[in-house]
């Protein structure tokens, strides 16, 4: 399909899922703008994720969503209305050409019905029928879209969000990750900083212990253990960044590291932990949003997967989808399964992430630190 550039005026881009997948859509956005520098532009998110990107400079606005899965019986009637009623309350009048659906894995919160509400007159997104889990639960919503694509190749999420680019035949020029701070959120980071006593000078290494899923949680006495080496042998400060529910992790390593630590779980803004993190030299944590944070900001990261290397390569849980994109990394995953888990970790608790040893993780960041230090 080539679209007619001079007849899109105003295209709606929905993004519904978690903020991780929202920061590896980055590229898509910024190379959307390019090649629609006049059309307006809206952006639809979840809310968690609506201050990661309010400052956004490639688009005209940034709508925030409730988002609801539809595969929880007790919601899916809510999770139904719910785009009726956004569609109704901030879609009136705005008259879309092109409604753009990135998210190549099943579509849990509906963004292929929200694009048929909107009303777009062209709507473009990945196939129900890409892999037999989206077929179950998303037929019928090839229906909701006027263009399908059907491409089922192995490829990092960056590389499959801008696919959808290439499917337009538009041009792709950069795919780098991108992420914006205002002037408060940077003034935040210096003075944060500042109270804490950490110069220009120091190095500060960023550690996040947490993750949304709990079997992609690293042990946070496997934390510590490393970073009382890192202690040993480098003059640090470690800045613990996470969400609400993790702040038990961050109390934690406060209580053990003390005065090296500064523990800011959940108690920043998304675009203030991004701010923090351009200041820090190293970036150590599981696969998480702050991992991808680390990633868009440029600096080195080591990053623990719970997904086995002899595991399935498309799963939601691998590195060859979600993995540090486009920085310098170490990526460290368990060498096999543990039974009952085959294809993939599906524990309840840390499980199958238990094959990667504190050594390893040793290893990986005295070969990334003294890089940056000698």
């Amino acid at each position: 399909m080539v679209i007619n550039k001079s007849k899109i005026r105003k295209i709606l881009v929905i993004r519904l899922d978690a903020i991780g997948d929202v920061i590896l859509t980055t590229p898509f956005i910024r190379e959307l703008r390019r090649n629609f520098s006049g059309a307006f532009i809206s952006l639809v998110v979840d809310q968690k994720a609506y201050n990661l990107v309010e400052v956004c400079p490639y688009v005209n606005e940034v709508l925030a969503f409730r988002n609801l899965r539809m595969d929880d019986k007790m919601k899916t009637i809510k999770a139904y209305l719910l785009p009726i009623w956004f569609a109704f309350e901030y879609f009136r009048g705005k008259n879309f050409d092109l409604a753009l659906l990135p998210r190549w894995d099943t579509d849990w919160y509906g963004a292929a019905y929200l694009a048929f509400l909107s009303g777009a007159r062209i709507r473009v997104g990945y196939s129900e029928n890409i892999n037999a889990n989206k077929a179950i639960w998303n037929r019928g919503f090839d229906s909701f879209l006027t263009h399908v694509i059907d491409i089922r190749d192995l490829k990092h999420e960056v590389e499959r969000n801008l696919n959808v680019l290439h499917f337009l035949g538009l041009e792709v020029l950069d795919d780098r990750l991108e992420l914006w701070t205002s002037k408060d959120d940077e003034l935040f980071a210096d003075f944060t900083l500042k109270i804490a006593g950490v110069s220009d000078n120091d190095i500060l290494i960023a550690i996040a212990p947490g993750a949304g899923w709990v079997r992609r949680r690293w042990p946070i006495e496997r934390f510590l253990a490393v970073c009382k080496w890192i202690s040993k042998r480098y003059d640090v400060k470690f800045l613990v960044l996470g969400g609400k529910g993790e702040e038990e992790l961050g109390l934690f390593l406060e209580k053990m590291l003390e005065d090296r630590v500064i523990n800011l779980v959940s108690k920043t803004t998304l675009r203030q932990a991004v701010a923090l993190l351009k200041r820090s030299k190293l970036f150590i944590g599981n696969d998480s949003s702050p991992m991808h944070m680390a990633s868009a900001c440029g600096i080195p990261v080591v990053a623990l997967f719970c997904h086995p290397k002899n595991g399935d390569p498309a799963s939601h849980h691998s590195p060859i989808r979600f993995g540090p994109w486009k920085t310098k990394s170490i990526v460290l995953q368990p060498e096999r399964a543990v039974s009952p888990c085959s294809s993939e970790c599906k524990a309840d608790q840390p499980h199958c992430i238990l094959g990667i040893e504190v050594d390893q993780v040793i290893d990986a960041v005295s070969s990334l630190l003294d890089g940056i230090i000698y």
